[in-house]
């Protein structure tokens, strides 16, 4: 006599999780260097999921950092990165940009970051570090 199976079958239905508001934004601030620099502007972008910033751009104005100009001769500087460079990890991220900068920041809201950048440089034929300063940046969504 066979034996009789009963099969029990159940639907699964995909959730999607929703994107957060941030998603594929861009943010953009200013943070005052004092007299290191007439203008220093912070720009991020973060990835269509959310989940990361894949772009990161500062751009100064008149600066005179030993590492990023030689001697006190003011320069406009560009720093560019255009890949994945922080994954956001529970509305925190860290962005390390090659030895010129260390960009450490959170959300602040959905449409507000906040954070501190330290600026370092190499200097002299031996390429030493060389310091330039710490601050603190807030950017808001574009």
């Amino acid at each position: 006599m066979p034996a009789s199976t009963a099969i029990n079958s159940v639907a699964a239905t995909a959730t999607s999780i929703p994107l957060p508001p941030y998603a594929g934004a861009t943010f953009v601030g200013t943070f005052n260097m004092g007299d290191k620099a007439q203008k220093a502007e912070l720009t991020l972008k973060a990835s269509e999921d959310g989940r990361a910033f894949v772009y990161v751009k500062l751009d100064f104005t008149d600066i005179t950092c030993e590492g990023f100009t030689s001697g006190f001769t003011k320069a406009s500087v560009k720093i560019e990165n255009n890949k994945i460079v922080s994954s956001i990890t529970d509305g925190t991220f860290e962005i390390k940009m090659s030895n010129l900068a260390e960009i450490v920041g959170s959300f602040d809201s959905p449409t507000t970051l906040k954070g501190t950048i330290h600026l370092m440089g190499t200097s002299g034929p031996l390429g030493m570090p060389a310091e330039c300063g710490t601050w603190e940046w807030t950017a808001q969504m574009q």
